[in-house]
């Protein structure tokens, strides 16, 4: 992994947080009414990803959940919104996918 971002003392981004062996949470900053959904960059220490669904009754964060669970190859059961209900800095609870194979798959994305 290259480290064009800022990483904790395990060598893993900050936007990614173990969450014991087979679970992590991840940290997004989330654009919604983008033209598409996609993984864009980081802002801060969040993962930006943009969606095409508006922010209204819920429908960004029900995206936001399958565009992420997509990403990594998971079911959209596996990702669930832990935090940031209605702001723009959301985390993420997902479970079947270690810290380092979901940081992994996401750098992959990002091109980093």
């Amino acid at each position: 992994m290259m480290k064009n971002f800022r990483a904790d003392e395990s060598g893993l981004p900050v936007w990614i947080v173990p969450a014991g062996d087979a679970d992590c949470r991840l940290r997004v900053h989330a654009v919604p009414r983008s033209s598409r959904s996609c993984i864009c960059g980081l802002q801060g220490d969040s993962v930006k990803i943009k969606v095409k669904a508006p922010p209204a009754d819920g429908k960004a964060n029900a995206e936001l959940c399958r565009f992420i669970a997509e990403l990594l190859g998971l079911s959209a059961r596996s990702v669930k919104l832990s935090s940031g209900c209605t702001g723009r800095e959301k985390s993420f609870d997902i479970s079947g996918i270690s810290a380092r194979a979901a940081a992994e798959r996401l750098l992959q994305e990002l091109n980093v």
